[in-house]
């Protein structure tokens, strides 16, 4: 009869290469799942918030703000402060954005109609050279290496310095021609748009979200990296 045995220290350590490999790889699937995720949350809020604003001008004719802050930051306790947004109701259609305290946002007697902050990790940026021109008839608006210069390139009607540095809004008022205007001092009228963007060493991400001024149509398109 032949002796039963154990396993070999060289079948064990396989055995062990084989589980060690297979948990990175899970490690990684997850790790790729949470940032699609958060991303297509980041842009989902932005495409959303836009359309937001868009739909309250419309139905309650009133001036409607959709503002952001692409500010991302480091505080004395380590703590990432995230790009947010917010979907501002101008009551009493004199909003002033000098004036207008982030973390008071009805100070001024105006409304939130919504708001939001980014999941960690996505931002408004994109590596050098992107977004890349878009597509007819969006090819006026002002992404990184177009006709027209977009400073800051990932967010083309921002602020590019004063107290609200990185800040921007888009002001959609019914009956207004255009029927969207923008903040910022490089604001062709054709339109503006914001790129949202995450990267990891697995995987990165990128979208395009287009504002046309006339209409205040929204556009939405991934790039390709």
């Amino acid at each position: 009869m032949r002796k039963p045995r154990g396993f070999t220290l060289v079948e064990m350590a396989t055995a062990a290469l084989v589980l060690a490999t297979l948990s990175a790889l899970a490690v990684a699937g997850m790790r790729g799942i949470r940032q699609r995720g958060s991303f297509a949350s980041a842009t989902g809020d932005v495409i959303g918030g836009l359309r937001l604003a868009r739909a309250e001008a419309s139905g309650r004719g009133q001036a409607v703000y959709y503002i952001i802050d692409t500010n991302v930051a480091t505080d004395a306790m380590g703590n990432v402060t995230e790009p947010r947004w917010w979907v501002l109701l101008d009551i009493g259609g004199d909003f002033n954005f000098t004036l207008w305290d982030p973390n008071n946002p009805m100070a001024l007697g105006d409304k939130v109609l919504s708001s939001g902050i980014f999941p960690l990790g996505v931002t408004i940026s994109a590596p050098s050279g992107y977004p890349q021109a878009l597509p007819a008839p969006y090819t006026l608006i002002p992404v990184a290496g177009s006709s027209i210069p977009a400073n800051p390139a990932f967010c083309s009607f921002c602020l590019t310095s004063g107290a609200r540095i990185n800040y921007g809004w888009v002001r959609f008022a019914p009956g207004a021609a255009p029927a969207v205007t923008f903040s910022g001092s490089n604001t062709p009228a054709f339109g503006q748009q914001l790129t949202v963007y995450t990267n990891s060493s697995s995987k990165n991400f990128m979208m395009v979200v287009a504002i046309l001024a006339r209409s205040g149509a929204i556009y939405s398109t991934p790039q390709a990296l």
